[in-house]
């Protein structure tokens, strides 16, 4: 789906690595306060997309794959994206979506994986809400505003719609994780593509919702005309000029393609291309086409804000054993061992490493994790991070899940939270053996890591260097700035020259409790 040639194009600018990785040097940062909750990457997660994936995996012998299969694929993905230390937000397709993408009819109805996979997403702690419109469009206005960090899909038009980060799976396997990042500088250093010029290559190689394109312009040229920045300029008319000055720009940019294919007067395509700009056809450009590029329906839109409300904090939590145990029973047909054993192998790193972020608990309450570290694994060839290995006690994991398993007809949604303290069977207790992210371990486990690498030998660990709150590049000119801290967070607050006496009054007498906030004048000498 997407921009036909586009991941060709943009290949050179990508880089490939693990997820865990990628989501631990980009987006792990300390707190403001020693050994406080630690801040992760916000990851929008494009629902839809992975549905599609999952089904398109059991287009044949479906009945030969057990119950449920595209569940269950589903369910190891969501396992995979457990053991990243992020906070995931799912977004699925709303109801008022184009009716026609890639040349057919799109069916408005809800996709019939969409509520076991939303509770699947529940149980697992993770956030979900469905668009107004294209998940993908919706996902790009959260990372354009900031909401989320990065993008995961496998749909191009993403980058058109404005995200700034894109990742996608660069395996067929459903249950990889290791992707394919993309970025808006990437794009401008990497392969010389600002990603305002876009809107030309959906023009030229066509879209999800253009199929004609133009005929005989392939992705080389279509990538050398953006060189001619035409997309910008056709982007920027779309939203400030009026409807009649619309149309006439628009005759006479068609008239400037022509001319650049057949005079190519800056020499950017290399050679003239005569033919071309004669095929280019009088209705070339679809005002529809274009809307639905440049204003994509989305949360934020005007029209849209009192019925979808805009997304707010993304958190994820830890996961609900109990519950997510339940849904593997009766989805999947598991025994209580299967279950046992799959949890084992695919989900106690995980709770580890959330335990060990100290996300919020969930309402099955927290799992007091023991874990002791094995051995020191620095930094392999090609990667970026160094890991331990340990061995964690997964009893308090066992007995959650065994309080989940044969509560029938979906009791486990609504059980007493007193039950993940029932008994576990005799044998069942076990060792799981774990690799923990070492800048996470650094940061969250000084003393036991003091303490391990001095029974091994190993030099001590440095001390971190303390992150700045705010960039003072990013401080505007001219104004006072006052920083609120709360509960290990800070907001900056221009209140335009204010006295300090005002700020104080407005701060403690109207917006916060005195009592946890504090104000600090950044600007005081």
């Amino acid at each position: 789906m997407g921009i036909k040639g586009l991941w060709k194009i943009i290949s050179p600018a990508c880089k490939i690595q693990p997820l865990c990785e990628f989501a631990v040097v980009e987006g792990f940062r300390r707190g403001t306060e020693p050994g406080s909750e630690p801040v992760l990457m916000r990851i929008g997660v494009d629902g839809s997309t992975w549905m599609h994936e999952a089904c398109t995996v059991f287009q044949h012998n479906h009945a030969g794959a057990g119950p449920s299969p595209e569940l269950w694929t589903l369910f190891y993905r969501l396992a995979r994206l457990h053991k990243v230390a992020c906070h995931a937000h799912f977004v699925f397709d709303g109801k008022d979506r184009p009716a026609t993408k890639q040349g057919k009819r799109v069916k408005i109805a809800s996709h019939f994986l969409a509520r076991g996979f939303q509770e699947l997403i529940v149980a697992f702690w993770f956030m979900w809400h469905t668009a107004p419109g294209e998940a993908e469009a919706e996902l790009a206005m959260m990372n354009h505003l900031a909401r989320i960090d990065a993008v995961f899909t496998s749909d191009s038009d993403t980058f058109v719609f404005g995200a700034q980060c894109v990742m996608w799976s660069t395996d067929a396997k459903p249950t990889t994780i290791c992707v394919k990042v993309c970025t808006d500088d990437a794009l401008l250093h990497g392969v010389g593509l600002p990603q305002s010029e876009l809107i030309l290559l959906v023009l030229c190689r066509r879209g999800d919702y253009d199929q004609t394109g133009l005929s005989g312009c392939g992705s080389e040229i279509a990538s050398w005309l953006t060189r001619y920045l035409l997309g910008k300029s056709l982007v920027n008319t779309i939203w400030y000029e009026s409807a009649v000055g619309l149309c006439k720009f628009l005759a006479k940019w068609c008239s400037d393609l022509c001319n650049i294919l057949a005079c190519d007067p800056s020499g950017f395509l290399g050679q003239k291309y005569p033919r071309l700009a004669e095929a280019v056809p009088d209705d070339f450009l679809d005002i529809n086409v274009l809307v639905q590029y440049v204003e994509p329906l989305a949360s934020w839109s005007s029209m849209n804000w009192r019925e979808h409300q805009p997304v707010g904090v993304v958190q994820s939590h830890q996961v609900d054993f109990v519950r997510l145990a339940a849904i593997c029973e009766a989805c999947f047909e598991w025994s209580s061992v299967a279950i046992q054993a799959k949890f084992w192998s695919d989900l106690w790193e995980g709770a580890c490493m959330h335990a060990l972020c100290q996300l919020p608990e969930c309402l099955s309450g927290s799992y007091d994790l023991i874990f002791k570290i094995l051995e020191y694994v620095p930094v392999p060839l090609g990667g970026m991070v160094a890991t331990y290995r340990a061995y964690l006690t997964s009893s308090p994991l066992i007995t959650a899940a065994y309080s989940g398993i044969n509560m029938g007809d979906g009791q486990s949604m609504h059980h007493d939270t007193d039950s993940v303290t029932c008994s576990v069977p005799s044998g069942r207790e076990r060792f799981a053996y774990i690799c923990l992210l070492a800048p996470i371990l650094e940061y969250l486990k000084p003393a036991a890591l003091k303490m391990f690498r001095c029974e091994k030998g190993l030099p001590p660990l440095l001390s971190p260097k303390p992150l700045p709150l705010l960039p003072a590049s990013k401080w505007p000119s001219g104004s006072q700035h006052i920083m609120t801290a709360a509960n290990g967070r800070g907001n900056i607050i221009d209140l335009m020259k204010p006295t300090v006496t005002e700020v104080m009054n407005t701060l403690h007498g109207r917006l916060f409790p005195e009592s946890e906030y504090k104000v600090i004048d950044l600007t005081a000498e």
